[in-house]
């Protein structure tokens, strides 16, 4: 029974980077991002396994790509050859599908496809894969920055039931180019990455005892919205008998499509292409 495809989302960022490049490259950074994803073929080296991520098609704002890993398959051979154990090489895949309209709010996206037998963690995974793409990004002056979409009402939940045990509360804002928030946060962003160049800024707040208050207040309410849109992460330390850190990427915002991998898996591309902007609805 087809169950359909699920995906997780992100939203990534280009900075500035501070120091001068040899060759500064004239183009808008959406268009130097652009002609690397053009590039068609990205291999890199994750924990000591071979990985590709393949550009399959591309139309408008959308590309979408493969991303795989290699891995190694037994098979036992017919009778006639004794069952003999054989080793074969294959290629688990997870389709990544990369919006790259640069207007607010409405593109520079990520859906990942969710097949945790391929990739357990597809936020890790898009680090790792953020680190490659920056090799091919720095020498333009830009750097690349992933963050999963989150469900901000999901953090509330979390303080509330950990009320009274909150040791520290972490937050990682990415420095503004998105959303069109008009807010004194994105203002406080602005100002700091103009004033230092900055491409992230952390602020981090901890009471030892575990005793931590997190109101609702300008500070928390426009930080959060912030990073549920993807400007960042969060992190909240819980001091009890089981002590543990709970952070924004296990609250990635998820939907699932029916019918959609057998588009994934054929030669319907067509088809898929006008499903993308349902896809990043």
């Amino acid at each position: 029974m087809n169950i359909g495809t699920t995906f997780q989302y992100f939203t990534y960022f280009l900075n500035p980077l501070k120091q001068e490049v040899l060759f500064p490259d004239q183009k808008d950074k959406n268009e130097i991002f652009r002609s690397i994803l053009k590039k068609g073929k990205v291999e890199y080296e994750s924990r000591k396994v071979k990985h590709a991520f393949v550009l399959i098609s591309e139309k408008d704002n959308y590309f979408i790509f493969k991303l795989g890993k290699r891995a190694s398959l037994k098979r036992h051979l017919p009778p006639d050859q004794k069952f003999e154990e054989t080793v074969e090489e294959t290629w688990p895949y997870c389709a990544i599908i990369i919006n790259t309209n640069p207007e607010s709010g409405a593109g520079q996206k990520i859906a990942f496809e969710l097949k945790s037998n391929v990739f357990s963690n597809s936020s890790d995974e898009l680090k790792h894969l953020e680190d490659e793409l920056n090799t091919l990004l720095f020498v333009s002056g830009y750097a690349l920055s992933i963050n999963p979409v989150t469900e901000k009402q999901e953090f509330w939940k979390i303080v509330e039931n950990n009320e009274e045990h909150i040791e520290r509360l972490t937050l990682t804002f990415n420095s503004p180019n998105l959303f069109g928030l008009k807010n004194s946060l994105n203002q406080d962003l602005k100002d700091l990455q103009a004033e230092y160049s900055s491409t992230k800024v952390t602020l981090e707040l901890e009471n030892p005892d575990g005793k931590l208050v997190v109101p609702k207040n300008d500070l928390t309410t426009q930080g959060i919205d912030y990073i549920a849109q993807g400007g960042g992460e969060y992190s909240l330390k819980i001091k009890g008998k089981m002590k543990k850190v709970i952070k924004s990427k296990s609250n990635i915002k998820t939907k699932t499509f029916e019918d959609l991998d057998i588009v994934l898996k054929g030669k319907g591309q067509e088809t898929l292409f006008n499903l993308l902007d349902k896809i990043f609805e």
